[in-house]
């Protein structure tokens, strides 16, 4: 009888780990959705700086968010930014925002 409650354990427990599994397979096809929303919004985000007429070349693969917002600060100024090194962007944007202000000023 004890092996039998041992196989009978032993299955739950490989059940248990194929839900489990499938739990991760669910946690990660939520993760390849996101990826793909996030791109959708950055190719959104890139679609209204085409519409300024802007420059843009960027060889980071850091946030993205951060990235975009700061190129939409420097598209509505109507300015032309290329990046190809590996420095903070919004410390660049900010100095660059700052720097018009204070001449317009």
């Amino acid at each position: 009888m004890r092996n039998y409650e041992a196989i009978a354990h032993m299955t739950r427990t490989r059940q248990n780990a194929r839900r489990n599994s499938l739990r991760n397979y669910e946690a990660i096809a939520h993760m390849t959705r996101t990826r793909q929303n996030t791109r959708r919004n950055s190719l959104r985000a890139y679609e209204a700086f085409a519409s300024y007429g802007q420059h843009m070349t960027c060889t980071r693969q850091n946030a993205w968010c951060n990235e975009l917002h700061s190129y939409e600060s420097i598209a509505h100024m109507g300015k032309k930014m290329t990046c190809t090194h590996k420095n903070g962007w919004m410390k660049e944007t900010i100095e660059i925002i700052y720097s018009i202000a204070t001449v317009q000023l």
